[in-house]
C-alpha cells in the first residue's frame, strides 16, 4: 500500500500515537464565557476519537488573563484551577477512543480579533491585514468571509501567493526527486530540494522586506 506509513505508529517524546493521522485544532465555540469544556466540546472530540484520528490537537486554548479580557468569542481557558477538571476529562474520554490529546495554547487571539471588551487587539504587528466585522456574532463564518472591515484583496492576493509558493515547492520536489515515496535513500534529494526552495525564495522575500521599509508605516 502506498500510504501505509500513515497507519504506522509514531512516538512524540514519551508519546506513542497509533497513527500518523492527526486533528488540526479549531474552535468550537460550544462552551459558554467561563472558558470551561462544556459536555459538547467533550462529545464533538470524541467523535472525531473514535473516527480513528491518532491525535487530536484541541485549541485554541487561551492561557493568560490578558487574553481572557481580549477575547472576541468564547474560547476554553486554561487560566486557573477552575479548568483542570473538565481539560481532564476531556483528555480522558479522548484516550479511551484510543486517541492522544494535545492542546494548541495562545497568551492571546492576536490582530485578526475584534474584543468584546472593545480594547484594540494585541498582536505583534500593529498593521492589520484584515479584521471582523462590527455585529457582535464574531463566530458567525458568512459575516466573516463577506463584511470584513479592511484588506478583501489583500487576503485574495495573500492566498495566491500561498498556492503559488506550494506549487513552485511542489515543482522543485519534482525535479529533484521524481514521483517516488520519500524514503531514507532519498533524504539527501529531499534536503536539497529543501535547500533550493529555501534559496529561490529568500530572493521575493528580501524584495518584501525592502518594499515594506520603503512604504514605512501605514497608521
Amino acid at each position: 500500500m502506498v500510504f501505509e506509513k500513515l497507519f504506522e505508529s509514531l512516538r512524540i517524546g514519551p508519546v506513542e500515537i497509533s497513527n500518523r493521522y492527526g486533528m488540526a485544532p479549531i474552535n468550537s465555540i460550544f462552551n459558554d464565557w467561563t472558558g470551561l469544556v462544556s459536555d459538547e466540546d467533550i462529545a464533538f472530540w470524541v467523535a472525531r476519537a473514535k473516527g480513528g484520528v491518532g491525535l487530536i490537537i484541541v485549541g485554541s486554548v487561551l492561557v493568560t488573563t490578558l487574553g481572557r479580557r481580549l477575547a472576541s468569542h468564547q474560547w476554553i481557558y486554561m487560566t486557573g484551577i477552575e479548568h483542570v477538571p473538565r481539560l481532564a476529562l476531556l483528555a480522558e474520554n479522548i484516550h479511551l477512543c484510543g486517541a492522544k490529546a494535545f492542546i494548541q495554547i495562545l497568551p492571546s487571539t492576536g490582530s485578526r480579533a475584534r474584543p468584546i471588551s472593545g480594547e484594540s487587539p494585541i498582536a505583534p504587528s500593529a498593521n492589520v491585514a484584515y479584521g471582523y466585522a462590527d455585529e457582535k456574532a464574531h463566530q458567525i463564518a458568512d459575516t466573516i468571509l463577506t463584511k470584513c472591515l479592511t484588506g478583501r484583496w489583500l487576503r485574495k492576493m495573500r492566498i495566491t501567493g500561498q498556492m503559488f509558493n506550494v506549487g513552485i515547492t511542489m515543482l522543485i520536489f519534482a525535479i529533484y526527486i521524481g514521483k517516488v515515496q520519500i524514503t531514507p535513500q532519498y533524504y539527501p534529494l529531499f534536503l536539497r530540494s529543501i535547500k533550493t526552495a529555501f534559496t529561490f525564495f529568500s530572493v521575493p522575500s528580501f524584495g518584501g522586506v525592502l518594499a515594506s521599509f520603503a512604504r514605512g508605516k501605514v497608521r
